[in-house]
């Protein structure tokens, strides 16, 4: 079943379900030998951070338990994080260059694509055997916990005021973002708008008054505040490490190019986050079925 809460379903029931089937993907896919690894982990990764917005949902019934279980599955994730962040540099680096094949030919960047591929190999040489079957213990763990989590199907507030909190969150940030300029406080501004995507994916089915074209807007937001991190790392990688000095002609022009597509999404990010988050808090209602 898709990840949202049916109609036919307490709310709270739905959330738990749904988080259930996320543990249930991520085993199958820890343990699916057709699957390369770095597929594995990029998905468990994300089905982490989708029973993470969940729990966030039921944070109220949690109460201190909360915490707990918000970490277990960040420090899941964060075990594995290696090889995904080495492929996306790889994919940045790509995206610049079908930007700017005007700017810089595939032969000039030739040596920055060399020393990320190499960079990459030694990431993925590492012994990660280790990382993934902790990783599958955990995950085995909480779905056979799952039933356990304290929630009370009583009352629907707890999720209203979750949802809010979460747009509250997702705004002041963003207006933070906005005055600072800052490249970390981008990447805050996108995990606070990842969190209230995946409210909005879940709970499409039973917020009436949010329409596609919100959740459109917000995955998209998530989308370019992923890339404008992904930048940034990149830009200090190339200033950073050693091996980028044997290139000094491309860093130049690469970290120029990067300048210039940052910018853009910039730009491009304030005009979707004001259309996204337009209301203050206090007149943003979440009327659920």
């Amino acid at each position: 079943m898709a990840y949202c809460v049916q109609t036919d379903e307490p709310l709270k029931q739905g959330l738990r379900r749904t988080i259930a089937e996320e543990l249930r993907s991520a085993l199958a896919e820890l343990n699916d030998e057709a699957l390369d690894q770095a597929t594995a982990i990029h998905d468990v990764r994300k089905h982490c951070k989708k029973i993470r917005a969940a729990l966030r949902l039921l944070r109220d019934d949690l109460n201190q338990q909360y915490p707990t279980e918000d970490r277990r599955y960040r420090n899941a994730a964060k075990a594995v994080s290696g090889n995904r962040d080495a492929d996306a540099m790889l994919e940045t680096y790509h995206d610049l260059l079908a930007r700017f094949g005007d700017k810089i030919t595939a032969e000039t960047a030739a040596p920055i694509y060399t020393v990320l591929t190499a960079r990459k190999a030694v990431i993925t040489n590492r012994d990660e055997n280790a990382a993934l079957a902790k990783l599958t213990e955990a995950i085995q763990t909480s779905y056979c916990q799952i039933d356990r989590l304290p929630i009370d199907d009583r009352s629907a507030t707890s999720v209203t005021r979750a949802i809010s909190r979460t747009y509250a969150k997702a705004r002041a940030v963003m207006k933070k973002a906005h005055r600072s300029n800052h490249p970390e406080d981008y990447h805050g501004w996108r995990k606070w708008v990842k969190y209230h995507g995946y409210h909005l994916q879940l709970l499409r089915k039973v917020l009436p008054d949010v329409s596609k074209s919100q959740r459109t807007f917000c995955k998209r937001l998530g989308e370019l505040l992923g890339d404008h991190h992904n930048l940034f790392v990149l830009r200090a990688l190339l200033l950073n490490e050693p091996a980028f000095d044997e290139c000094p002609a491309a860093r130049k022009t690469f970290i120029r190019l990067i300048d210039r597509r940052t910018q853009k999404i910039e730009q491009a990010s304030r005009r979707l986050g004001k259309k996204l988050f337009a209301k203050k808090p206090s007149k943003q209602q979440w009327r659920l079925k």
